[in-house]
């Protein structure tokens, strides 16, 4: 039942995030309850390329290695989840140089 509620939040997050590239958002939000057993991100959150603002908490992604491609990122929601790794995001060459905000890793 578990892998259940993470395959509906997956298929919920692929389409905001299809939305969101549709209307060439710069704000997604992923930490609503609809997608609280999300456990990890559809590589298409690589292609939101004007996406400035980013909630993830409260969700089950331990893994953000894909978010190395929003090079216009500012803001990144992170609390209550699984991560524990932010050299993905950081490295020299695919850091997010952007960011300002960083909630609760």
């Amino acid at each position: 039942m578990e892998q259940n509620a993470a395959d509906k939040a997956y298929k919920w997050a692929e389409n905001e995030i299809s939305k969101a590239k549709k209307m060439e958002s710069n704000f997604l939000e992923l930490d609503l309850k609809t997608a609280r057993a999300l456990n990890k991100l559809p590589p298409e959150i690589a292609d939101l390329n004007k996406l400035t603002i980013l909630h993830l908490g409260d969700t089950q992604v331990s893994d953000i290695s894909l978010l190395s491609e929003l090079k216009n990122l500012q803001h990144l929601d992170l609390a209550n989840t699984q991560v524990v790794d932010l050299r993905p995001i950081c490295t020299i060459d695919k850091g997010l140089t952007q960011i300002t905000t960083l909630d609760d890793v």
